[in-house]
C-alpha cells in the first residue's frame, strides 16, 4: 500500500503538495487497514460481539485503550473527562444529561501552558482538555455544542443497538454501587441487552482477575496503570498488555462496525 501511494505521488510536481498528498493518503490507508481488521473480527464467531461498546470513564485511560483495541472510534461524552464518584455519573443518566454544561457551574481550577482545567461544581466533572484559551467564555459555546453532539450520539447509538458493553474504571466504589448503577441502566434501556465491565486497579497484580458480581456485571482487577515493555507508557495511558489481554475476545458486531466506521453523525 505504501509503495503504491509513493508511486502515485511521483506525478505531483509541486514538492509541498506532493508531500501533503502522500501524508493524507497514508493516513487514510491506515484508516482502511484498521477498518478491515475490525470487520474481520466482526465476522469471526470466536469473538463476543457487541453492537456498541462505550467508555464511561472515569478517566481518559479507558477510552484510549478501547481505541487501541479497535473497540471504539467515535467520541462519546465521558471519554476524556475526570470524575471519581459513581453517583455523579448515575445522576447524569437519571437526568437524561440535561444542563450538563451550564456556564454558572464552571470554574477554572488550573491554568496550563496550552489549556485550562475546568471544574463543574454541579456534576463534579473535570474538563482536562476542552478549554484551550485563557478564559472559559472564549471556548464555552464550542465546548457546549461538542458535548450536546456527543450526548445525542450516545443516546441515538444506544437506542439503535441490541447489545451494549459499558466499560467503567473506578478504584473507590463498591460492588453494591456498581450493581445499583447497572440496574438503573437496565431500567433506562429496557430494549437493550447490557453488559458492564467494572475495572479496578490493583497495584503489582499482573494477572487479570475477573469476578462476576451480578448478571452481566463483571469486576476486573489488575495493575491497569503499570508500565510494561521497552517503551514505558505514562500512567494515564494504561498497561497496553493487560488491556489487550482483557479485550482479546471482545469485538464490535457487524452492525457496530458499520455505525462506528461508516456512518457520520
Amino acid at each position: 500500500m505504501n509503495l503504491i501511494i509513493r508511486i502515485l505521488c511521483i506525478f505531483i510536481i509541486n514538492k509541498t503538495k506532493r508531500k501533503a498528498t502522500r501524508a493524507y493518503l497514508l493516513s487514510k490507508s491506515q484508516y482502511y487497514k484498521d477498518a478491515l481488521k475490525v470487520l474481520n473480527k466482526a465476522l469471526n464467531k470466536k469473538y463476543i460481539h457487541y453492537d456498541l461498546i462505550i467508555s464511561l470513564g472515569d478517566r481518559c485511560q479507558v477510552s484510549r485503550q478501547m481505541r487501541l483495541n479497535h473497540l471504539q472510534f467515535k467520541s462519546y461524552p465521558f471519554d476524556w473527562l475526570l470524575n471519581d464518584n459513581i453517583s455523579n455519573l448515575q445522576n447524569l443518566f437519571k437526568e437524561d444529561f440535561n444542563n450538563f454544561l451550564d456556564r454558572d457551574d464552571l470554574v477554572i481550577t488550573e491554568k496550563n501552558e496550552t489549556n485550562l482545567v475546568v471544574y463543574n461544581k454541579r456534576t463534579q466533572y473535570k474538563h482536562l482538555h476542552d478549554f484551550e484559551y485563557d478564559t472559559i467564555d472564549k471556548d464555552y459555546n464550542i465546548v457546549k455544542e461538542k458535548f450536546l453532539r456527543r450526548f445525542e450520539r450516545l443516546k441515538n447509538h444506544i437506542a439503535n443497538a441490541k447489545t451494549v458493553l459499558f466499560v467503567y474504571r473506578d478504584d473507590k466504589c463498591s460492588s453494591a454501587d456498581i450493581i445499583e448503577f447497572y440496574n438503573k441502566l437496565c431500567e433506562y434501556y429496557k430494549n437493550q441487552s447490557l453488559t458492564f465491565y467494572w475495572l479496578t486497579c490493583k497495584k503489582d497484580e499482573y494477572k487479570i482477575k475477573i469476578t462476576q458480581i451480578d448478571a452481566n456485571v463483571f469486576h476486573i482487577t489488575c495493575d491497569l496503570d503499570a508500565y510494561h515493555g521497552k517503551d514505558k507508557t505514562r500512567k494515564w495511558e494504561g498497561n497496553e498488555k493487560l488491556y489487550k489481554e482483557l479485550f482479546q475476545t471482545t469485538a464490535l458486531s457487524y452492525e457496530g462496525w458499520l455505525r462506528e466506521l461508516i456512518k457520520n453523525d
